[in-house]
C-alpha cells in the first residue's frame, strides 16, 4: 500500500526505513547548517568559506528566467547571519522554507527515534500538508514574482 507524503508517493516500506529518514536528516541539516559558513559579497553571489561560488540556477543559465527557488540560498544566508530584513529582499518565503527545513529536521529525528514504527498517523498528515504546502508557496510566490517583475 503506498501513502501520499508531500508531493510524491512513499511505500510503507520507505517510510519504516531509518536510512530514509537519516538520508532526509543530512540533506536538512546541510541546507540550514551550511549557510552559517557562507557570505555575500555582493547581491549576486555566495561565498562559501571564502571562495566565490558559481551561480547553480540552470532556469536562470538556459532559459534566462527566475526559478522558484531562486534567491533561496541568499536569504538563508543572511537568516544565519541574523539579517531578516536582507533575507526577505532576496526570498520572499526564505524564512518559511527555513522553518519547514528545521520542522523537517526535528519531525526526522522523531522517526528514528521511535524506530520508524509507531510514527502516528497524524504526524504523517501534518507533514504531508506541510510539504505539499511549502511546494504551492513556492510555485505561487515564483509565479507572483514573474508577473510583477520581482523575486
Amino acid at each position: 500500500m503506498r501513502r501520499v507524503i508531500a508531493w510524491f508517493y512513499v511505500s510503507e516500506a520507505d517510510l519504516r526505513d531509518p536510512s530514509t529518514h537519516w538520508a532526509y536528516l543530512c540533506i536538512c541539516l546541510s541546507l540550514v547548517v551550511l549557510p552559517a559558513f557562507m557570505s555575500c559579497p555582493d547581491q549576486a553571489h555566495v561565498s562559501f568559506l571564502g571562495l566565490s561560488m558559481p551561480g547553480f540556477c540552470l532556469s536562470r543559465e538556459w532559459f534566462g528566467t527566475l526559478c522558484p527557488g531562486c534567491g533561496l540560498t541568499r536569504s538563508f544566508v543572511a537568516l544565519t547571519h541574523g539579517r531578516f530584513r536582507e533575507s526577505l529582499g532576496f526570498h520572499r518565503l526564505g524564512f518559511v522554507f527555513y522553518l519547514f527545513l528545521l520542522w523537517q529536521a526535528g519531525y526526522r529525528l522523531y522517526c528514528i527515534r521511535a524506530r520508524c514504527v509507531h510514527i502516528p498517523a497524524r504526524l504523517c498528515r501534518v507533514q504531508s500538508v506541510l510539504g505539499f504546502g511549502v511546494v504551492v508557496g513556492l510555485l505561487l510566490n515564483w509565479g507572483i514574482g514573474l508577473m510583477t517583475g520581482s523575486n
